[in-house]
């Protein structure tokens, strides 16, 4: 009996899982029957836009080989890529031996001239007493010779008479000769101390320079972010002892803390796009979040998505909301979407809902397949439609 009522009470059980079974698979179909449809409705839907894009930074300093005579220059150090610096790090320094070499020739052309300027002055002020010395004397004898003349014609000789006034002229002119030589002799001294300083001028103008330019051979970072490398003619990284010349890039500082998102979408929604449209940016990095921004700014033209591709797009970038530098890194790749209408009682359908038949849209309803005519909007997952149903519809999705 006990053997009976064990094998009973088994049957018993085993059909209470049966039941309890059933009842729990026609509950889970239920549901599941329920989500193989949707039920077609009027509501307002958000028209979105999709497009692909890249973290790229607010600010980036593109920084090159400071102007210089010499068009072949040599890297005498330079920063390691990736290193994060500083406002005012050295980022990199040109290797200036010519440029020194140069500095110390006009630093000793420059202190030769100024000991030709003291030695001017002093052979100046020589000549100048000298040359006072002279006129004083030769003034003496112009004086002197006049009050010898002037005595009346027929006191003296005719003969030592004529002899006077010859005196008298040859003084007077020596010494008006000596005036005149004066004043040619002080325009003489002030040309060839002007000569000089312009001289000197000049060549502390190029001493100037040279020290200027080798000041400058001393690289710093104008803000603080990461150090990227430049490459050479080849394409290859730049590194201590690659040459160089003017104006070639040599370090790109980037502030990776200050972060935007640059991006493009297709030609037919360029008139679509604003300043000011809500955007989702999502990354495969970050699976499921949803980093909320603002389109920032939108191109004033569309243009050719690359050389060889045909594709016309128009360039956008995004600012985000919060501070996500600390998620996303610079040249991530990212998917955008961006908020650019909202349709009010719009009819729209999943897009598991469409089947395509002989290149046109339509969808299952619980009698067959409907065409449908669908609008050139979408919504976030949804496509609008324009004609072909009405609402309480159900269509199936697959």
């Amino acid at each position: 009996m006990k053997t009976i009522n064990y094998i009973r009470s088994a049957r018993e059980g085993s059909i209470v899982l049966g039941l309890s079974a059933v009842t729990a698979s026609l509950l889970l179909s239920v549901p599941a029957l329920a989500a193989n449809w949707y039920g077609v409705v009027k509501e307002d839907r958000v028209v979105t836009v999709t497009a692909t894009g890249s973290v790229e930074s607010k600010s980036e300093h593109n920084i090159g080989v400071p102007p210089s005579d010499s068009w072949r220059l040599r890297l005498d150090w330079l920063v390691e890529e990736g290193t994060r610096v500083n406002k005012g790090q050295r980022i990199f320094s040109i290797e200036s031996s010519s440029q020194q070499r140069d500095l110390d020739e006009l630093q000793g052309r420059l202190q030769v001239m100024e000991s030709q300027v003291e030695a001017q002055k002093e052979k100046n002020l020589q000549d100048i007493e000298s040359e006072k010395l002279s006129r004083a004397n030769l003034e003496s004898e112009s004086i002197k010779a006049t009050r010898k003349a002037n005595v009346p014609a027929g006191t003296i000789p005719g003969i030592e008479y004529k002899k006077l006034i010859e005196q008298e002229r040859l003084a007077n002119t020596l010494y008006q000769r000596a005036l005149t030589r004066q004043s040619m002799s002080e325009r003489s001294r002030e040309l060839q101390k002007a000569a000089l300083d312009r001289e000197i001028k000049r060549v502390e103008g190029n001493l100037e320079q040279r020290k200027k330019e080798m000041a400058s051979f001393t690289v710093r970072a104008p803000i603080n972010g990461l150090a990227i490398i430049g490459t050479n003619w080849e394409g290859q990284k730049l590194e201590s002892g690659s040459r160089v010349g003017p104006g070639w890039p040599v370090v790109t500082v980037v502030d990776d803390k200050n972060i935007l998102v640059r991006g493009t979408v297709h030609e037919q929604w360029a008139a679509k796009l604003a300043v000011g449209q809500r955007a989702i940016v999502e990354t495969d990095a970050l699976v499921g979040s949803k980093l909320m921004g603002t389109v920032a700014s939108v191109g004033n033209t569309v243009r050719r998505k690359s050389q060889r591709s045909p594709t016309m797009v128009l360039d956008f970038t995004v600012e985000f909301d919060e501070d996500y530098s600390h998620v996303l890194d610079l040249n991530m790749n990212v998917h955008v979407t961006i908020e650019v209408d909202t349709l009010v009682d719009a009819i729209a359908v999943p897009k598991d809902a469409l089947v395509y038949r002989e290149g046109r849209p339509g969808v299952i309803t619980k009698q067959a397949w409907t065409p449908v005519e669908l609008g050139s909007s979408a919504s976030e997952g949804y496509f609008i439609v324009l004609d072909g149903l009405e609402v309480g519809q159900k269509v199936k999705l697959l």
